[in-house]
């Protein structure tokens, strides 16, 4: 039994740092949500900033970007094209990349809402 355990921390512990170094691959490039309702937008990470940017409407939000760990990180809102959204600035979101398939990954906010991106470069 004492066995079965170790194997299974090895094993999780094997997982997890292939997912964390997995991780690092999503902290910079340019992704599209998966979802249809926010398909105009296109999201430009860098390894301090991120810039969404719907192609429709033109709005663009600005934030920058404090790696907490190789899958979550800190998104503080900096700037917001849509004057009805200022309130906005200044606002702090915790996400965690909470799994990872090829290109796609899935994020989670810390008020439980889960976003599919797919990374195109």
């Amino acid at each position: 039994m004492k066995k079965r355990l170790f194997l299974l921390l090895v094993f999780s512990q094997i997982y997890s740092f292939g997912q964390n170094s997995k991780c690092e691959d999503f902290h910079i490039g340019n992704f599209l949500y998966s979802d249809p309702d926010f398909k105009s937008w296109k999201v430009s990470r860098t390894e301090n900033t991120q810039i969404e940017t719907d192609s429709i409407l033109g709005h663009k939000i600005e934030g920058a970007i404090k790696w907490i760990s190789n899958c979550e990180y800190e998104l503080t809102y900096t700037k917001i094209s849509d004057m009805n959204l200022q309130n906005v600035i200044g606002t702090k979101m915790r996400i965690k990349i909470v799994y990872i398939s090829d290109n796609k990954i899935v994020c989670q906010s810390d008020n439980k809402v889960k976003m599919e991106m797919v990374k195109i470069d």
